[in-house]
């Protein structure tokens, strides 16, 4: 409250109604909230008959490389979709895969996402 107080005029402070103060994000919230980004993406793909699996190492590297602690969680959706579904897409388009379909992400040695793709044969 002090840092606010030498920051802003007491005629602000005095216009506010109420004073929220927020904890940065852990990478632990982080992760909780990748998982949360990663679940609505495959409720997505399911409408295709489409799943995806995330390894626990890439769901890690995820959440840490998006980790900015003055933005909060805002950078991590759009680093998720930089880094999974833009090349997901792409790979929709350009392979096109068959219902059942399932899209393992893992991250390799190099700290890149590699997509696996199992088609499962009728």
């Amino acid at each position: 409250m002090t840092s606010l107080n030498a920051y802003f005029k007491p005629e602000i402070l005095n216009r506010m109604d109420d004073i929220v103060l927020f904890k940065p994000l852990s990478i632990d919230d982080m992760s909780m909230i990748v998982d949360k980004i990663l679940t609505q993406l495959n409720i997505r793909l399911l409408e295709q008959r489409i799943s995806i699996e995330v390894s626990d190492d890439a769901k890690a590297w995820l959440g840490q490389e998006a980790y900015e602690p003055q933005y909060g969680a805002r950078p991590l959706k759009r680093f998720v979709q930089r880094q999974i579904e833009t090349p997901l897409a792409r790979m929709m388009i350009k392979e096109g895969f068959p219902e059942g379909t399932t899209i393992k992400v893992n991250l390799n040695s190099d700290n890149n996402l590699t997509f696996n793709v199992e088609k499962i044969h009728e």
